[in-house]
């Protein structure tokens, strides 16, 4: 039997709108128990710092940034913190935090990616192992970062009856479609989705096995 793990996920999606976190206790195989999640709003000033370099793709690819990566990886490290007391969580009780991060650029068609959220300066502050660049990773890997990451046997695959369709609803509407061994994804905002495939040979960083350019902290 595998181990079972509580993992805190976090993602602020292209919207801006909010930090969400939610927090499990899987295997990362077969079992998956949903806990506790919540939505906490960047600070208007972040949230408009944010919303100027998605509006300036050649700043958004080009430029360090330094300064706004800390800001977003402290306002997603403030939201941990205030989710784990308004839960009463204690952090040592949480294996392992999954930081997604702020997507400010997405040119899959380029194989690039960019998010905001320092993992090493994240696991620093709260003294939690965490697994960051996820999205790169998949992309980095012929993955399309937003439909669906890619794995041979993640839960939801595991526990429901093929075909299956996922749908990642936030600024784009992702939709993945599974039948046996192949997958496909649609990526749309409004406009006629653009078809497109995706291998199932890659897998998404799991705890302790980081995949690809997946970066872990402890």
């Amino acid at each position: 039997m595998l181990q079972r793990m509580t993992a805190i996920g976090l993602i602020s999606g292209t919207s801006m709108d909010g930090i969400d976190v939610a927090l499990i206790e899987t295997d990362g195989e077969t079992a998956v128990q949903a806990g506790s999640f919540a939505s906490y709003g960047y600070d208007p000033d972040l949230r408009r710092r944010i919303a100027e370099v998605v509006h300036d793709p050649a700043k958004a690819e080009h430029d360090p940034l330094m300064e706004l990566d800390n800001a977003v990886t402290d306002a997603h490290a403030a939201a941990v913190e205030r989710f784990l007391a308004e839960n009463k969580i204690a952090p040592g009780t949480v294996d392992v935090i999954g930081l997604h991060g702020q997507t400010i650029l997405h040119r899959v068609e380029r194989r690039f990616t960019r998010q905001l959220g320092d993992g090493e300066r994240f696991a620093r502050r709260l003294g939690i192992d965490v697994v960051s660049r996820f999205r790169h990773a998949d992309v980095a890997a012929g993955g399309q970062g937003a439909p669906s990451c890619r794995s041979t046997t993640p839960p939801w695959r595991v526990r429901f009856a093929r075909p299956l369709v996922v749908l990642n609803l936030g600024g784009v509407a992702n939709v993945t479609y599974i039948d046996g061994a192949a997958m496909g994804g649609i990526s749309s905002p409004s406009t006629p989705a653009r078809r497109t495939r995706c291998s199932t040979t890659g897998r998404c960083a799991t705890p302790g096995r980081p995949a690809m350019s997946t970066a872990s902290w402890r």
